[in-house]
């Protein structure tokens, strides 16, 4: 099977499409989609890269749609791979793909069919589609953190991580503020799918605007879409009451926190935000009750329930966030479990 990556590129971003690349050396091809044609960088850089023999550019001026643009990418690899057996891996700028093992790769790739794979930045704090085996037709909608999955099986990869750039804080203002706009659009166009609120709610609240993204992430539980995104909807609401000295909301908090464990169990950042706002409301039963819960579901002496998570993860909550807890409510014997934070903490590069 071939393997071609699949990435967009335009003008502000060339100077790292080269290390972007590089770090596919397997790939076949290279399909690269210019979303900004008027301008010459993107074809200037694929003419002085050392792998430019392998690129091959296709134009598309940009149009605020993210999934319109990765559908023009599948496209265009589809044409170029002929009806040659091709696996097309999404490969952003300011990320690099980690693959110790060719071989391992490639069998997994030829061993799934049309499923999507998705794949674990290094730190195995969320996942993001990534594989597909361009014969599946496979189509991304939203115009702002698209999708491939709807209507198709999907698996974690074993045998591929990904790496991303760190942004400025500035960065992250900007990319908030832009992914608000689209946003905005993708909700009013579609306001039952639970996806949109979400992302809508994270923009609102990278922008600060915590008002905003309570009532997004409210309404994305409400809708009661995919029960992962429901219970992560949840953590994100709930840590926003946190914020907060007000009882009643600091009970809401505790509430959603419930809520959300109900939709998917295996949250014990759940139970972990549920156990701090009972600290502050001076439920100390409660708060240790909710770090046991948290423990027995967690990866240091738990069952690791989130270990077949695909979204976000909050590592300090799978490990020594529970224990933190503990450090102050518990008994004496509690207190010492929190002995060793930092030997826990060093397990997830914290």
């Amino acid at each position: 099977m071939n393997v071609f990556t699949l990435t967009l590129a335009h003008q502000a971003a060339v100077h790292k499409l080269d290390a972007a690349l590089g770090s596919a050396p397997y790939a076949d091809r290279h399909v690269v989609l210019d979303t900004s044609p008027g301008d010459s960088g993107v074809r200037q850089a694929v003419a002085r890269s050392p792998v430019r023999n392998k690129i091959f550019v296709s134009d598309w001026p940009w149009r605020q749609d993210f999934a319109a643009a990765r559908n023009a990418l599948l496209d265009a690899a589809a044409g170029l791979a002929a009806g040659t057996p091709t696996c097309g891996i999404m490969l952003d700028t300011d990320e690099r793909l980690v693959c110790p093992d060719v071989e391992r790769l490639q069998a997994e790739l030829q061993s799934r069919g049309d499923a999507i794979g998705l794949a674990f930045n290094r730190q195995h704090g969320y996942a993001k589609e990534r594989a597909c085996n361009l014969a599946t037709k496979a189509r991304y909608v939203g115009r702002i953190h698209e999708t491939a999955t709807i209507g198709f099986p999907c698996y974690h990869m074993t045998s591929m991580r990904f790496e991303e750039d760190d942004k400025t804080p500035k960065e992250y203002q900007a990319k908030a503020a832009r992914e608000e706009v689209l946003l905005l659009e993708e909700t009013a166009e579609h306001p039952l799918v639970s996806r949109w609120w979400y992302y809508l709610g994270e923009a609102h609240e990278g922008l600060k605007k915590s008002a905003l993204a309570f009532s997004a992430y409210k309404r994305c539980i409400d809708l009661r879409g995919w029960d992962e995104e429901g219970a992560w909807a949840s953590f994100r609401a709930a840590k926003l009451l946190l914020l907060t000295s007000d009882p009643a909301l600091l009970a809401e908090c505790v509430e959603i926190c419930a809520r959300g464990l109900a939709r998917h169990s295996g949250f014990p950042e759940l139970c972990c935000v549920a156990g701090v706002a009972c600290m502050q409301l001076g439920q100390h039963d409660k708060a240790r009750n909710w770090a046991h819960m948290a423990i027995a579901l967690g990866d240091h002496n738990g069952c690791r329930a989130s270990r077949n998570r695909t979204m976000f993860k909050d590592l300090p909550s799978l490990y020594e966030m529970p224990y933190e807890i503990l450090k102050v409510v518990g008994d004496g014997e509690e207190r010492a479990l929190s002995v060793n934070l930092a030997a826990l903490a060093s397990r997830h590069g914290l």
